[in-house]
């Protein structure tokens, strides 16, 4: 039967109603995501590389974070948050519209211990088409979480919403015992890279002092020490958040000293993953001070700003051999792992002494010189 206009208009809208209907069913999921094999994160069963800079809330933020080379933006609900705002579905749409998941954000929630209003937001926001998992708590060691909170948070979230991975962060070892416990689908770990006043310039010095106010470990030794006590605890991913900002008045740092510079990001990139990282994400564009978006003067945030792109288009290419077979070639202060995948083999060496120029032999290459803190990635097809 040909249908005339008019019933070609009236079977078209019907089969939208349909549509529309089928994927806002509440209590099915548009996407599932899951954890899979190698502790790879599986979006409709298949292998997803997670690549986000937090802290946009502006919809005007979505074509910038696109270009950038994002394919995850954030967004953070409110403590009073009962239902999905008319901004919250305005920006999840603008999202959908741009092709960007999103990390449902409840620290506030949570914090607020506001249990049924978390049930009814992530009622709604299960059935988004572009959400990709659920960011429960962030920090819960700061705000008086117990441990039974935050797993009565994570309860109500995978009983409301089976179809989507629960994700909560830890401010670096804090949680890491502290919340042994707790039963995220991914663990979170945050990364500061923090160069010390009459410290040499290693991004990598941590801030816990001795009584003389000299460092007592780096950063980089104290993650491999929470990366092997969170294997120990559980077969949970462990996600590594590198910090790459600024924050002005803070009695630790002088004058724009934890912005890193391009070559410390990077570094810092490929120093977690080889240290046992399963994925990275990075923190933040925008927020409560002198942050990549706000920082227009700021030559350190504008040569972060300009190297980005690049950067994040490398790890997306080569994250998914860190997703199958390593094997650790590390010799302090060289970290050097060898990765193969995809027929392929592919070498990753960063020199992380913080001052020393480094003459290394790199399997398949030779020797090589590494300057501090230089990243060198090689590899071919396997023979």
């Amino acid at each position: 039967m040909v249908l005339t206009s008019p019933q070609t208009r009236w079977y078209a809208g019907l089969c939208l109603w349909i549509a529309c209907f089928v994927v806002f069913l509440p209590g099915s999921a548009a996407h599932n995501t899951s954890i899979g094999p190698h502790q790879v994160l599986l979006l409709d069963g298949k292998p997803f590389t997670c690549i986000m800079l937090y802290h946009q809330q502006s919809i005007a933020d979505l074509e910038t974070f696109k270009k950038l080379g994002m394919n995850t933006v954030d967004y953070a609900f409110p403590r009073d948050a009962r239902t999905m705002s008319s901004t919250a579905k305005d920006f999840f749409a603008a999202c959908a519209a741009r092709n960007l998941h999103v990390m449902a954000d409840y620290s506030e929630l949570v914090r607020a211990r506001q249990w049924e209003n978390l049930s009814a937001i992530v009622k709604e926001v299960m059935v988004h088409p572009m959400l990709l998992l659920h960011y429960v708590i962030d920090e819960p060691e700061y705000y008086g979480l117990t441990e039974d909170e935050v797993n009565k948070a994570l309860d109500i979230v995978k009983r409301t919403d089976p179809h989507h991975v629960t994700y909560v962060v830890h401010d670096r070892w804090n949680g890491v015992d502290a919340y042994a416990h707790t039963h995220p689908d991914i663990w979170g770990v945050d990364y500061y890279p923090i160069r010390w006043n009459g410290v040499p310039p290693n991004a990598f010095y941590d801030y816990d002092k001795d009584t003389q106010g000299h460092p007592t470990a780096t950063t980089l030794e104290r993650l491999r020490t929470v990366f092997a006590r969170y294997d120990a605890l559980t077969e949970a991913p462990i996600w590594c958040i590198l910090q790459c900002h600024n924050i002005p008045g803070d009695d630790y740092y002088g004058a724009n000293r934890r912005y890193p510079t391009p070559a410390e990001l990077k570094g810092m990139l490929y120093l977690a993953l080889n240290s046992g990282a399963d994925a990275v994400q990075f923190y933040n564009w925008l927020s409560y001070g002198n942050y990549l978006a706000l920082d227009q003067n700021n030559p350190a945030a504008n040569a972060l700003k300009d190297a980005l792109p690049k950067l994040l288009a490398e790890y997306g290419e080569i994250h998914p051999y860190y997703q199958q077979a390593r094997v650790d070639l590390s010799k302090p202060p060289l970290s050097m792992v060898r990765l193969t995948g995809q027929a392929k083999w592919r070498i990753v060496a960063v020199n992380y002494s913080g001052q020393d120029t480094l003459l290394v032999d790199i399997p398949g290459t030779g020797k090589r010189t590494l300057m501090p803190m230089e990243v060198f990635i090689g590899g071919t097809h396997i023979q």
